[in-house]
């Protein structure tokens, strides 16, 4: 067991940091977190990033001396994979990136300490560190979101042996934790701990609504309907456009989405209603510093998930706690994983790929909003659990 009052913790991931995506929030948060635990002497913060002033602006080093920044650079890396669906972009991935990957967490395996801690978030660098490890005997833990059992024996065969070699696994749900049981994963070995949020980043606000969206350009005498993230297939896009060209006197706020997405949805507004809908909002992505004052400059908030969003199972969405801290009304789709995160008292319900609800939806929370402000206070109580200082803590106190 390591020395709790100097603990050594190598944070390992691989997905690009940037301060846009809800994925990357989560990792500078996280990193951030450990750092701010009384145990931790050092993390070492082993990143992806697509160039150095790319990381500079994130103003990683001013976090904390605790932090020490290790990036790895790929030049153009969003363009040609995040983005990409060629064959070019997928031979960049295979033959490049993911080997680099794979390779650096293998000798982070090899020289890591017996008294320093591993936390992985990521496949390549599980996986490289995994072989590394039975060389060194060196232990981690892992950060599993996604992963289904039974779709595939080859990488059933290596997840199980990932897991049953790891210290223990984090999971964001219930539903992870359960399937990962019965397919030979002792119980005792997983934790369950949802996604978090910075909850001070809403609680300093102290401006007003009005003030607000004079700061944020936002119209002051419409009601605005904002979400937020990527527009990507199967997030309920199409049902909110529709919902905009019912209520044409509300504004439709879309924050995020890179601008090959965004014109695929003004292309899709061509097609379907034969405009540009003049109340539909896109600002793309937008500074990570702006967001919680987007979100209280609003009056709904909504998180409209297609049942056929492939994370449906597994996910435990940053976007949907972080609105819960905003203290605004929120309408959220009806499925499993998100009643684990949420209830009725808290928010207002619609059913999966059915736009019509979601207007019905709508115009119930307008017509009764005093109702739903009081579902947004309680929501906002109910979110203080899940900051990202009470994950890390939990995290910290298991290694």
């Amino acid at each position: 067991m390591a020395d709790k009052s100097g603990l050594i913790l190598y944070f390992i991931t691989d997905p690009l940091l940037g301060i846009e995506t809800a994925n990357s929030v989560a990792r500078i948060e996280m990193a951030k977190a450990f750092c701010r635990q009384k145990q931790v002497k050092k993390v070492y913060f082993h990143n992806m990033a697509e160039s150095k002033k790319k990381l500079q602006s994130l103003r990683l080093s001013d976090i904390s001396e605790r932090l020490v920044i290790k990036p790895l650079f790929f030049k153009r890396y969003r363009e040609k994979v995040l983005h990409g669906r060629s064959f070019l972009a997928f031979c960049y991935k295979l033959f490049f990136a993911s080997p680099v990957i794979l390779l650096r967490a293998f000798f982070i395996a090899l020289i890591v300490r017996k008294t320093d801690r591993v936390y992985i978030r990521g496949l390549e660098s599980l996986f490289g560190f995994y072989f590394g490890s039975l060389i060194s005997g060196a232990e981690y833990v892992f950060e599993q979101h996604n992963y289904t059992f039974g779709r595939n024996r080859l990488s059933d065969f290596f997840y199980r042996r990932f897991m049953k070699r790891s210290e223990f696994i984090v999971t964001v749900s219930e539903y992870t934790k359960h399937n990962c049981v019965e397919n030979g994963i002792a119980a005792a070995k997983i934790i369950v701990l949802p996604s978090g949020v910075s909850i001070e980043d809403f609680d300093s606000i102290s401006k007003s609504k009005d003030e607000l969206r004079k700061e944020l350009g936002l119209a002051n005498d419409k009601k605005i309907i904002t979400y937020m993230g990527g527009l990507y297939d199967n997030r309920g896009i199409e049902e909110l456009l529709y919902c905009a060209s019912e209520y044409r006197d509300y504004l439709f706020l879309f924050l995020g989405g890179v601008e090959k997405h965004i014109e695929k949805y003004k292309l899709y507004m061509q097609q379907q209603f034969q405009e540009q809908l003049q109340n539909a909002m896109f600002r793309g992505y937008v500074k990570h510093d702006t967001i919680a004052s987007h979100l209280k400059a609003s009056d709904i908030l909504a998180a409209p998930y297609s049942k056929k969003v492939e994370t449906a199972h597994h996910m435990s969405p940053v976007k949907l706690i972080e609105y819960m801290a905003s203290r605004v009304p929120v309408i959220t789709v009806d499925l499993p994983r998100i009643r684990d995160v949420t209830c009725e008292d808290e928010v207002t319900f619609f059913q999966p790929d059915d736009a019509d609800d979601l207007c019905a939806k709508i115009k119930h929370v307008f017509d009764n909003y005093q109702q739903a402000k009081t579902k947004a206070l309680k929501a906002y109580e109910k979110v203080k659990n899940f900051t990202w200082d009470k994950r890390a803590e939990k995290i910290v106190s298991l290694l």
